[in-house]
């Protein structure tokens, strides 16, 4: 579990997770990821679940009424504008927008990190990855069919809709059998979007890469049309936000791991938005942006 835990982020969660796959894999196991997503968890995870798991970790009596009052008097309220709407109460979900709603939804999920003995999950909030691996093909295959059924029944026992429409299998090794889920057939993929980061079947980053260039090109292309009136320092603070900003999500899951020539991609893409910042033509041959770096204090 990662999510909403001191000192770990999204990036600790992907680094192990495609770690432990590189792991099973050079020990001759084949492997599958499967990737589960649940709409609108916080506002549908059971309340019950939740406060047997609080008792399940040793809350005493005085702590479980804090919170089962806590959970009972939360009351909801849209805004929008200077327009406040009724207030209403809701006897399910973990709440939205408050300090405990974070820790109380780990609280209730707690229990689907122990629910299968086949598979490994990594999670972050409400995002889930289960790793599942054999020394076969067949019993891989197999063991996805088990692990499917188990996630599906805790989503449904939590209170919970799982998202079949996000949720996908990738194998490592082979291509394993698709799997059906409510008469909807999920079909193996060889890449998939986990946390933010594209996950290829050879781990490849080129996908990733190209994703992240782009979207820093479109910051430039941003900081040069919105930014255009605005001082050079603004046009900085854009850039900080939104390129910088983009580079370094999950940065310590795969920049460690590029090649030259992705490195040379997003370097191409920054020095983009570079000259952005300083309003320099789009090309240029007599300019340093080394130069304009040092200026700006940009790394």
């Amino acid at each position: 579990m990662f999510g909403f835990r001191k000192h770990k982020g999204t990036a600790d969660a992907l680094i192990e997770l495609t770690d432990e796959i590189k792991r099973r894999r050079a020990a001759g196991e084949f492997v599958v990821a499967l990737t589960c997503d649940a709409s609108s968890a916080f506002d549908l995870l059971n309340r019950q679940l939740v406060i047997a798991m609080l008792k399940k970790l040793g809350s005493g009596p005085r702590a479980t009424r804090f919170f089962e009052s806590f959970l009972d008097g939360s009351k909801q309220f849209v805004v929008i504008n200077d327009c406040c709407s009724e207030e209403w109460n809701l006897d399910v979900g973990s709440g939205q927008g408050h300090v405990l709603s974070p820790p109380l939804f780990n609280i209730g999920t707690l229990s689907q990190y122990y629910w299968s003995s086949i598979s490994t999950l990594f999670g972050y909030a409400d995002d889930g990855s289960d790793l599942i691996s054999a020394p076969t093909t067949t019993e891989c295959n197999e063991k996805v069919r088990i692990v499917m059924n188990e996630r599906k029944r805790w989503f449904e026992l939590a209170g919970m809709a799982l998202n079949i429409e996000k949720t996908s299998l990738i194998g490592f090794g082979f291509t394993h059998d698709p799997v059906t889920i409510n008469n909807i057939a999920i079909a193996p993929v060889t890449s998939f979007k986990f946390l933010g980061l594209t996950i290829d079947q050879s781990f490849s980053l080129d996908q990733h890469v190209n994703s992240v260039s782009a979207k820093v090109r479109a910051a430039a292309a941003k900081i040069r049309a919105d930014g255009a009136n605005f001082s050079t320092r603004d046009r900085r603070r854009l850039y900080i936000g939104w390129v910088q900003g983009t580079l370094c999500s999950n940065g310590a899951a795969y920049l460690p791991l590029l090649n030259k020539t992705q490195l040379d991609s997003l370097q191409s893409a920054s020095n983009y938005a570079i000259r952005s910042v300083v309003k320099l033509p789009r090309r240029s041959i007599d300019i340093s942006i080394t130069d304009v770096r040092q200026k700006l204090n940009i790394r």
